[in-house]
Formats: C-alpha cells, structure tokens, sequence
C-alpha cells in the first residue's frame, strides 16, 4: 500500500486513489485461471495519450474504486466479479508513505525513491505513524 512509482503511482497522484499494484497481483495469484488472468491484468498499454504504461488491472480496480466509493468495496466487489478463490484484505486503508534515513545519513521518502538508493537502510517508517492497520 505504499507503491509510489509506474502505474500505481500515477493512479495515486493523478486519481487520488489507493494504489492497485499489490491488490492487483493478490488478485492474479488467488485467480482460478491464472495464466489467462495474468496476461490480462499484467497487460500494460504500449500507446494511448493518458493510457501507455498503465496495467489494465489497476485501471480496472481504479474504476471500480470510483463506481464504488471506496477502494476496500473495489476490492472486494472485484474478487466476487473475476471469482477470486479466497479473500485478500489491503494492509491498511490510509494514504501512506514510506520514509527512510539512510546510513549515510540522508532521508529519503517514497518507496521509488528509496528502492533506487544506494546506501543501505538504517532506519523505516511509516507516515502517518498512525496510520491503521486493516
């Protein structure tokens, strides 16, 4: 739930939704047909002014957050629609971010940003630190 980067994150910052990415890989893993659900949710448009570089299983869940409400409703309207074996529970329903100190010293927030570092992690977090847990 703090995917900052790629489609997710142009979702996140542009829709001001949750990001899709990890639910949208939940979704493909518990999927019945999962070889099928995998080239169609893990398809990203090569063209299309607004669309190249989007999955279309995150601009599937972005929409249903928006005809929902609400991205925990999307979420499980979607396992029932695409008959999803199992439930899968987003790990918070907060907007979050993930903030590092580095041993060098630096900070750094966003997961992209912190992923790209080259010095190793001394300290994480979360922001807000209160964020709760689902």
């Amino acid at each position: 739930m703090t995917d900052d980067g790629g489609s997710s994150g142009r979702l996140r910052r542009e829709n001001r939704i949750l990001p899709p990415g990890d639910i949208r890989n939940c979704m493909v893993a518990l999927s019945k047909d999962e070889a099928l659900m995998s080239r169609l949710f893990q398809y990203r448009f090569s063209a299309g002014n607004g669309l190249v570089g989007h999955n279309f299983g995150n601009l599937f869940l972005a929409a249903l957050t928006h005809v929902t409400g609400d991205f925990a409703e999307a979420v499980r309207v979607s396992s029932s629609v695409l008959a999803i074996r199992g439930r899968i529970f987003p790990s918070t329903l907060s907007n979050v971010t993930l903030k590092a100190t580095l041993e060098n010293g630096k900070r750094v927030d966003g997961e992209t940003r912190i992923t790209a570092s080259r010095s190793r992690i001394k300290k994480l977090r979360l922001a807000p630190p209160n964020a709760p847990a689902r």
